[in-house]
């Protein structure tokens, strides 16, 4: 834990052999950018937080990320190899306003608020996320699409809140919709085919969004 923190003179490390990197290891670094780690496995908690010129991590076998890992990075942006990520913990990417798309094929576990403010997001492939957290794309007022949702039963609070960019997503085997989950949408139910419509008027465009959804009482 804290192995480099807050240090001002690393740029770019490359750990070849390194599984697991600890809590706030490399926060508040002003001038880190990039980190090659091909063997890492985990991130833990407050890793990468405020280290504000980050961009570029080069992890192919990463599986874990903790929480607040890379909150507040705000230049991160460059993955290289997410395939075998299967969990995103709460506030990991929390106002990374650089990332643009992300897809992880093998993701399970996305916790609360994980992409909030990520505010130039555009495109998210989910792979088998079966529970979206509170707040997790809330105010992502970029974000357009959202793919591979096949596994997603259960959408939170405020999980798109302020996404007034989505267009064409369709949730076809949600069956619990929590408060104020598309905040902002005006929702009709059409009770004979158990489909939520979500209709919103955003700079004179309407956008319809369906969504398979089964309410309390079946």
């Amino acid at each position: 834990n804290h192995a480099f923190y807050g240090s001002d003179w690393l740029r770019t490390l490359t750990v070849p052999s390194v599984t697991t990197i600890g809590n706030y290891s490399f926060a508040e670094m002003i001038n880190f950018e990039t980190l090659n780690a091909p063997s890492l496995l985990e991130i833990g908690n407050y890793t990468f937080q405020n280290s504000t010129r980050f961009e570029r991590l080069n992890a192919v076998k990463l599986q874990k990320i903790g929480d607040y890992a890379f909150s507040y990075c705000k230049y991160l942006k460059t993955f290289d190899g997410l395939d075998q990520l299967t969990t995103i913990n709460q506030y990991a990417f929390q106002g990374c306003e650089s990332i643009v798309s992300l897809s992880v094929p093998k993701l399970v576990t996305i916790g609360n608020y994980a992409f909030q403010n990520c505010s130039k997001l555009k495109q998210v492939s989910l792979g088998g996320v079966n529970n979206i957290g509170d707040y997790t794309f809330s105010n992502c007022a970029e974000l357009r699409t959202v793919t591979n949702t096949d596994a997603l039963l259960i959408i939170g609070k405020y999980a798109f809140n302020g996404c007034v960019q989505l267009t064409g997503v369709e949730f076809e085997n949600v069956t619990n919709i929590n408060d104020y989950a598309f905040n902002g949408w005006d929702k009709d139910l059409d009770a004979e085919n158990e489909i939520v419509t979500y209709t919103a008027t955003y700079e004179s465009t309407e956008r319809y969004y369906k969504v398979k959804y089964i309410d309390e009482d079946g």
